[in-house]
C-alpha cells in the first residue's frame, strides 16, 4: 500500500509540474505580446520625437543659425522665457513667413544628397533640434520661435557672447562621461 500511494504521489507531482509548465509558457507567450507591443509603442514614440526635433532642427536651419555654436544658440533659447506675450505675438507674425519656407526648403536641399548625407543632415538637424529640449521651449508654437530664432542675428556680440557663456555652462555641468 506504501509503494501504490508513493506512485500516485510521484504522479501528482509529475501531473503539477507539467501543468506549471504549461502554465509558464503560456504566461511567457502573454509577456512577449505585452513586450512587443511595449516595443512597437516605444518605437512611434521615438520616431515622433525624431520628426520633431528634426523639425525643430529645420528651424534653426532656416533662420539660418548654423553659423552659430551650439553653446550660442542654447543660450538664447535659455533666454526665450523672458519674451512677454506682447512681443511673442509679434515673432509670430514674423514667423509664419518663415513657417512658409521650411517644407519648401527642405525639399530643396534633400534633392541632391546621397542617402549617407540625408541619414547626417538628419543627424545634425536632430541634435540640434535637441537643444530646444533642453531648454525646454519644445511646445512653443514654431512661428514664434522661428521670429525669435531669426532675431539672433540683430543681436550685439555682447548678447551672443552672454549666451555662448550661457550654453557654456550648462554643456559642462551636464558633461557625460
Amino acid at each position: 500500500m506504501k509503494k501504490t500511494s508513493l506512485m500516485t504521489q510521484k504522479e501528482k507531482i509529475k501531473k503539477l509540474e507539467n501543468q506549471l509548465k504549461k502554465g509558464k509558457v503560456n504566461l511567457r507567450k502573454i509577456t512577449i505580446k505585452e513586450r512587443q507591443q511595449q516595443i512597437w509603442e516605444n518605437k512611434k514614440q521615438r520616431r515622433a520625437r525624431a520628426k520633431k526635433l528634426l523639425r525643430l532642427g529645420l528651424a534653426l536651419e532656416v533662420t539660418q543659425l548654423f553659423i552659430y555654436s551650439q553653446e550660442i544658440i542654447l543660450g538664447h533659447l535659455f533666454q526665450f522665457k523672458k519674451v512677454v506675450p506682447v512681443d511673442q505675438e509679434k515673432l509670430k507674425v514674423y514667423g509664419e513667413e518663415l513657417l512658409k519656407e521650411i517644407d519648401r526648403h527642405d525639399e530643396e536641399v534633400i534633392s541632391d544628397l546621397t542617402k549617407e548625407e540625408k541619414k547626417a543632415r538628419n543627424h545634425k538637424l536632430i541634435t540640434y533640434g535637441a537643444l530646444f529640449e533642453i531648454a525646454e521651449v519644445t511646445e512653443i508654437n514654431l512661428a514664434v520661435m522661428l521670429g525669435y530664432l531669426d532675431r539672433l542675428h540683430g543681436k550685439e556680440n555682447s548678447y551672443r557672447n552672454f549666451c555662448y557663456q550661457e550654453g557654456k555652462i550648462y554643456f559642462l555641468k551636464n558633461k557625460k562621461g
